[in-house]
């Protein structure tokens, strides 16, 4: 994102850390339990390609709701955060065609 967009450093480690969050807000959705207490503790080593290509839309759209609802983060926080999403999920499928579906295609800011 730094070299090939020109995004500045803060840009990149913001969205770095967005998609860690949204990794652990899914790693707690997939065990059934969501904390937001403990999710800063949840581990995401093990994700995998099997694991992203279950990411569906409505995952997307939960993970807004529990920002919005349980971290309180602002319309612009969310909008970057969507963002992330956006550029990750875009870079995976049309740039290095590792997954078939966007999960974030038509989700609006």
């Amino acid at each position: 994102m730094q070299t090939i967009k020109g995004l500045s450093p803060k840009t990149v480690e913001a969205y770095f850390i967005d998609l860690q969050l949204f990794f652990k807000y899914m790693v707690q959705k997939r065990n059934g339990t969501i904390d937001n207490e403990l999710i800063n503790e949840v581990k995401i080593d093990n994700i995998d390609l099997e694991f992203l290509s279950q990411i569906k839309q409505m995952d997307i759209l939960d993970f807004l709701y529990f920002i919005t609802d349980k971290r309180e983060n602002s319309v612009a926080a969310r909008s970057r955060k969507i963002s992330s999403l956006r550029n990750y999920f875009r870079y995976m499928t049309t740039k290095t065609s590792q997954l078939s579906v966007n999960p974030t295609e038509n989700i609006e800011m």
